[in-house]
């Protein structure tokens, strides 16, 4: 059963990386260059203006993100996980528009260190409304799901399957599972009430993380 559940998984987000994960990128060189402008201007001087063109230089799209992380180390004095946090920091941009570019840059997504793992941070931290398992949402909770309540079911395995991803290399596997499964019972009640095509795909990523934990240790 365990098989068959990660076979179809790997089927679906074979689909979903073929949309997004290997796509031809916008970024390149120049643009990049443009985003470590914009982020130190925003430094410099933190406004409603910097922080638009910041985001606007921000990618958009997983792809995007991995590329620009390997230019960002040819840079000297440049670390991308400062720009990612600052991407987490953002405040005046508008709430479906921020959720909208979260949403594309985890669709695809795989957790790692360094960026990618600063780039979950900054999607738990907009779902959850606390830490340590806290069991109310974050403000931008219900836009997220709004939206990932119009992606395809493949999509939102690859969505969830990052969510969840956290669990698997906590090193403190026990205390991370039982945060995780705090947020899934929460986030079970709305989506189940609100956004019933989204449950299959969140639970069964949910479930096959448990199931990960089970047979590893």
């Amino acid at each position: 059963m365990l098989f068959m559940l990660r076979s179809f998984i790997f089927g679906l987000l074979m689909h979903v990386f073929c949309m997004y994960g290997f796509s031809e990128s916008y970024f390149h060189h120049n643009e990049v260059y443009k985003l470590v402008k914009a982020y130190h201007d925003l430094i410099e001087k933190d406004n409603s203006h910097t922080q638009k063109v910041f985001f606007d230089a921000f990618p958009n799209k997983w792809d995007d993100f991995i590329r620009v992380e390997g230019y960002m180390y040819d840079i000297e004095g440049e670390l991308f996980t400062d720009y990612v946090e600052a991407f987490g920091r953002l405040t005046t941009i508008d709430d479906t528009t921020y959720c909208a570019k979260l949403v594309n840059l985890c669709i695809g997504a795989d957790f790692a260190a360094d960026g990618p793992a600063f780039l979950q941070a900054v999607l738990h931290e907009k779902i959850r409304g606390g830490t340590n398992g806290d069991s109310s949402l974050g403000r931008l909770a219900p836009i997220i799901l709004l939206l990932l309540s119009y992606k395809t079911q493949g999509e939102l395995i690859s969505f969830w399957l990052f969510y969840w991803d956290r669990f698997y290399h906590e090193e403190s596997d026990d205390e991370a599972y039982n945060i995780s499964k705090t947020d899934f019972h929460c986030l079970r009640k709305i989506v189940k009430r609100k956004f019933p095509k989204m449950l299959y795909p969140m639970t069964i990523t949910f479930d096959a993380g448990s199931a990960f934990i089970t047979d590893v240790y």
